[in-house]
């Protein structure tokens, strides 16, 4: 994985915002998000999928100031998450009926609540026997 500055190395890609235990009880992340995709099958045995994902979340300082107390305080590297984007494409081969190979590209954009922004580019391979 190849990322814009040491500062998001430390951290990951994408680091999760999580439910928090605050003055109030338990307190959650407001967020809104899509996912839209496409599947092409271009022959019987060799399908395609480009599907993109967009995520963004509300500004909480309350819930903000709660997760980092609980994460480490000030020598933590939390940092929440604004605005996450994800790209991905595959193509998966069935040579046989129980086997599949495939492989996969994702990338993907992050920018935190203080403006740290960082990408992640990934290419992964798998191959899969399934037991009937």
């Amino acid at each position: 994985m190849q990322y814009d500055n040491e500062r998001h190395d430390r951290r990951g890609y994408g680091q999760v915002q999580q439910a928090v235990d605050s003055a109030d009880g338990l307190r959650l992340w407001k967020g809104r998000g899509m996912h839209l995709g496409y599947t092409h099958k271009w022959t019987d045995a060799l399908r395609s999928t480009a599907a993109f994902a967009w995520t963004r979340f509300s500004r909480d300082d309350e819930a903000n100031a709660a997760q980092f107390a609980a994460v480490g305080g000030p020598l933590s590297d939390f940092a929440p998450n604004r605005s996450l984007r994800q790209l991905f494409l595959n193509t998966f081969w069935n040579p046989y009926r129980n086997v599949d190979v495939g492989i996969d590209y994702t990338f993907g954009e992050r920018e935190t609540f203080q403006h740290d922004k960082g990408t992640i580019s990934r290419v992964s391979a798998m191959m899969r026997y399934r037991f009937e």
